[in-house]
């Protein structure tokens, strides 16, 4: 992170444009988002509506037609559409964007020079209650005049929201937050909103496509209210996350730096109530592409669950979880092998926001689903084995698990060394077949239903294993019988597979 803070960030105006900006993602800080260049980076990232409410908050307004958007918000909205519209020569042609979106946000746009003397177009800083030196970006604006004129609005305004974050004056932020803003992106009569967080490294994620606020035609209302629904929504999420600047503490939470960069997504649902989440670190990959985490809580001894309140001194029981946020998910295939002791146990599997609510909250984030099973202390079979045959007991105890998920017309379809997980001997009666239990139900799925992901070339491609292909259970039996005598997991492409 450190390092990260003190590589030079390109000048907005100049990186925007392609050669910079191709040079910058094949360089040592590259923005993560999804743009890659001939080096062919994993520039991927989690999804950043898991980090912060208030971005979540906005993906789901925009998409709910049910919510009612102040008159007010159509207004201003016009008064938008009709101003993009107008064909302009230069950017200091137009005036009225800052008074404008004042009004559409309800928050106050200024210039603001940063240390280096970048300035991005409109900013809309924090307000004074905020206790570090200087302010946070709420959202940071960047225009052009039409689209593909003088390099991507998109790119310029994340450059300009890393060089706001990265500045010295506001170093003592950084380090306490992932400091979340909104950018939007303006090329003449479109406009596109984005989201930008800094975990490891810069994370930036369009949330929307460029939208088009051109007038087109003369009888254009419906056009209007769907557009203002985007920017009413984009309001309450500003206003959500001038909130939690707010609220940041002057001093770190914890004396673990890192735990700034894990998601604000801390809670779950168990028999009806919330349950708290500490996150301790990050699990399978250590960069800002990290899904799953490991987390631990405290749950109130039988006593207090009794009376309801809290004990002095009241005996508290830390419980190790791993939490993972998913887009495909087999709850069925999960609890099904958990049952029988081949893999860990469910703890919830449901909205990753369930504290909202507004049940609609809750379901318009589909397909994102937080996962939350029982921590297995152990090692997975790809470390344990390495180079070698797995033992006969771990054979035995992966083919019961595939026939159970046959038996019920499921299929994994994931069957690999690094989805075996070895929990470590507690006694010496206990042999392999009791220790194996099986992981990672992402792919998992009722037989001749689910496919294969987009991304799975160079993985085990025989038996008919390919791209966006039906899973079947002879696929399962196929990886599983390379698995046994295979030390050598297949690698994932980023790329489809053909």
């Amino acid at each position: 992170m450190a390092m990260q803070l003190e590589l030079a960030t390109p000048v907005p105006s100049k990186g925007a444009k392609t050669p910079k900006y191709r040079a910058n993602q094949e360089g040592d800080s590259p923005l993560y988002d999804g743009r890659y260049g001939a080096n062919k980076a994993n520039l991927k990232a989690a999804p950043v509506e898991i980090y912060h409410p208030a971005i979540a908050s906005f993906l789901v307004g925009m998409e709910d037609k049910a919510l009612k958007v102040p008159d007010d918000v159509v207004f201003a909205t016009a008064k938008l559409m009709h101003s993009l519209s107008e064909v302009i020569k230069n950017e200091k042609d137009r005036t009225d964007t800052r008074p404008i979106l004042k009004e559409l946000i309800r928050q106050q746009f200024d210039s603001i020079m940063n240390t280096n003397r970048t300035v991005a177009d409109h900013v809309a800083p924090s307000d004074t209650k905020s206790p570090f030196e200087d302010k946070a970006a709420l959202v940071i604006v960047e225009e052009k005049v039409e689209m593909g004129k003088s390099g991507d609005a998109v790119v310029q305004g994340a450059l300009s929201w890393l060089a706001w974050v990265k500045d010295v004056k506001r170093r003592d932020l950084i380090m306490q937050t992932f400091v979340p803003s909104f950018i939007i992106s303006i090329s003449g009569p479109w406009i596109a909103i984005s989201a930008a967080i800094f975990t490891t490294d810069p994370i930036i994620q369009r949330l929307t496509d460029y939208i088009s606020l051109g007038e087109p035609c003369v009888i254009n209302d419906l056009r209007v209210n769907t557009v203002a629904r985007v920017f009413y929504s984009l309001q309450r999420a500003v206003e959500m996350l001038r909130r939690f600047y707010d609220a940041v503490p002057v001093e770190p939470i914890s004396g673990d730096e890192e735990t700034r960069f894990f998601p604000l997504a801390r809670s779950y649902l168990k028999d009806g109530a919330l349950v708290s989440l500490r996150y301790l670190r990050r699990l399978g990959v250590d960069g800002p592409d990290c899904v799953t985490f490991l987390a631990e809580t405290e749950e109130r001894s039988k006593n207090e669950k009794a009376s309801g309140r809290q004990e002095p001194g009241g005996t508290r029981q830390t419980k190790k979880l791993v939490v993972k946020f998913v887009e495909r998910y087999s709850r069925e295939a999960h609890e099904l092998l958990a049952s029988a002791g081949l893999a860990p146990k469910l703890e919830y599997y449901g909205p990753v926001w369930p504290e909202s609510e507004s049940e609609n909250f809750k379901s318009s984030l589909l397909p994102r689903r937080m996962v939350v099973m029982e921590h297995i202390d152990g090692v997975e079979a790809f470390d344990a084995f390495d180079g070698q045959v797995l033992p006969k007991g771990v054979q035995l105890a992966v083919k019961q698990a595939l026939s159970i998920l046959h038996t019920n017309h499921l299929v994994h379809g994931d069957i690999r060394r690094k989805n075996i997980l070895i929990e470590h001997q507690k006694d010496a009666t206990d042999d392999f077949t009791v220790r194996t239990k099986i992981i990672d139900f992402d792919w998992a799925g009722e037989q001749l239903t689910v496919k294969y992901p987009l991304r799975v070339r160079g993985i085990f491609m025989e038996q008919g294993v390919r791209a966006y292909a039906t899973i079947l259970p002879e696929h399962d039996l196929a990886m599983a019988e390379r698995t046994f005598r295979d030390g050598s997991d297949g690698e994932i492409s980023f790329a489809p597979g053909s």
